[in-house]
Formats: C-alpha cells, sequence, structure tokens
C-alpha cells in the first residue's frame, strides 16, 4: 500500500518507500538499454572481425621471365616428315617457295607462380634474326588445343627446310612422331587470336599484353593439363612473309624466346596465403 504524507504546504508527497522504488525502476531501464547498446557494438565489432578476417587482398606484385620448356616449327609437308625440335630456329608465316611455316612454343607457368597467384599482365618477346624482306606482317598468337613434343631432330645451316623428324617431334600432321596426330593438319588451336603484333626487320618484338593472353596464362597456372602453349601464325595469305625467330635452344641464351608475367599473390586478411585455417 503506497503511504504519504501531508506537507507543512498542504501538497501530497511519495513516501520514502514509494521514491526509492521508483529510483530503481529507472535505474533498471538504463541497465537495459546500457546492456542493448553493448549487444549492438560487440555484433559490430565481431562482423568486422570476420570480414577482416576473411577478406582478400593483393599482397605481393612481382613479375618473372620464363623461356619456353619446349618449342618447335611445323613445316608444310603432306606426309608429316619434317621438324626441328632441337634446333636453334623457329619459323612462321609463307616461303617465297609459297609453303607454310608454324612455330609453337609453351612455358611452364604452374611451377614458375606461387599458390594463388592473380595475373595481370604477360608479354611474349621473340628475337627476329632473319627475314626475306624487311616488309612488315601481322603475326599472331593462338592458343594450342592439343599436347605436342620436341624430340631431338636438328636441321642444317639456315634450318628453314627443317630435317626428318624425330620420335616425339611435332609435325605438320603429328603432334607426337610417328603415331600421334593433329585433328587438323598444321595443328589444332583456337579461333580466337590471343595477341597479335607486326613484325618486320631484324630485332626483338613483343606482343603486349591483352585481356585474352592473361586468360590462357591464367588458366594455365590454374589448369596445368590445359597447358599446351601457343601456336605463332604469320600472314599466310601471300608468300614472302616468313620470318625466322631464335628457339630456347639457340647458342644466344638472351635473345630466346621469354615470357613476361605479371601477378599479385592473395593472401588472407590474418596472412595466411594460402588460406588455410587449420593453424587458427
Amino acid at each position: 500500500m503506497v503511504q504519504s504524507s501531508r506537507s507543512t504546504n498542504g501538497s501530497t508527497t511519495l513516501s520514502d518507500a514509494s521514491f526509492s522504488t521508483a529510483k530503481l525502476k529507472t535505474s533498471t531501464a538504463k541497465l537495459k538499454t546500457g546492456t542493448a547498446k553493448l549487444k549492438t557494438i560487440a555484433t559490430i565489432t565481431a562482423t568486422f572481425v570476420v570480414v577482416g578476417l576473411f577478406s582478400r587482398a593483393p599482397a605481393i606484385a612481382d613479375t618473372v621471365i620464363l623461356n619456353p620448356v619446349k618449342d618447335n616449327s611445323l613445316f608444310d609437308d603432306v606426309d608429316g616428315a619434317l621438324s626441328n625440335g632441337e634446333g636453334e630456329y623457329l619459323f612462321a608465316g609463307r616461303t617465297a617457295a609459297n609453303l607454310l611455316r608454324r612455330a609453337t612454343l609453351a612455358f611452364d607457368v604452374a611451377s614458375a607462380l606461387p599458390a594463388n597467384a592473380m595475373v595481370t599482365e604477360v608479354q611474349l618477346t621473340v628475337d627476329v634474326t632473319k627475314i626475306r624482306t624487311d616488309d612488315s606482317w601481322l603475326f599472331e598468337l593462338r592458343r594450342l588445343l592439343a599436347d605436342w613434343g620436341e624430340g631431338t631432330s636438328d636441321a642444317e645451316d639456315e634450318e628453314g627446310m627443317g630435317i626428318a623428324a624425330t620420335a616425339g617431334d611435332t609435325t605438320w600432321v603429328h603432334t607426337f612422331f610417328p603415331s600421334s596426330f593433329w585433328t587438323n593438319p598444321g595443328g589444332d588451336f583456337s579461333a580466337v587470336t590471343s595477341g597479335t603484333k607486326t613484325i618486320g626487320a631484324e630485332g626483338s618484338y613483343t606482343w603486349s599484353s591483352t585481356p585474352q593472353m592473361v586468360g590462357d596464362v591464367q588458366d594455365w597456372f590454374d589448369n596445368p593439363a590445359s597447358n599446351f602453349g601457343w601456336i605463332v601464325l604469320g600472314d599466310e595469305s601471300e608468300s614472302g612473309t616468313a620470318k625466322r625467330f631464335n628457339s630456347r635452344e639457340n647458342t644466344d641464351l638472351a635473345t630466346a624466346p621469354r615470357l613476361a608475367i605479371s601477378f599479385d599473390v592473395m593472401i588472407f586478411g590474418d596472412g595466411f596465403e594460402s588460406g588455410d585455417t587449420s593453424a587458427w
């Protein structure tokens, strides 16, 4: 029962007990409000911790330069008898004798890049060391769709005619001489052009990075079993467009084909590069 007392001026006031109860209710309400705020702060903090823990961001930017692990030339020959696996030169384009030449190159991307690498830029450089004329022609990179080989064949002199293929060589009709074949003579390659470069006089030439080249290399890193490299196609619309490039076996190693790959390494926010949380 609430008790009251009359003041000297006639007004009615709460008793001490009633006043204490009111103060307790007010304190309880404030405590509930404070608890709710604390829960909200804790939730927000936890959210930031989780987002920060699992967010990924570039941590390392780097570039590697690779030489081919294999290269070869396809010599226009219906019997598939010619190759140049260990030769010092590669050939692409159409010769003055109206015969086609195509160069193949493959790079070991998977072993060269660290885990979680994201390829950002790709450039392929070759050295042209022999030409028929210094006229300029467009040379394309196309992604190869089947595996192929480099045997021990080694053509003589200027090497432009090739030499008898040896076991494991790629030829105009073979992926691996003498028993494995291209579906299409002259190589199985993508209909999509990965990169283009106009080549004229002797010297160094670089296919600048394109989204398709970046995509090819990233896929070779992510799926090594699909890495068959590129084929170089010269202008095949008329004779006399062929160019000679130094191969990976050239005695001047600095002029061998070289693939520059720029990449970022992605890591978890806590510093675990592989994303493995087992050590947490």
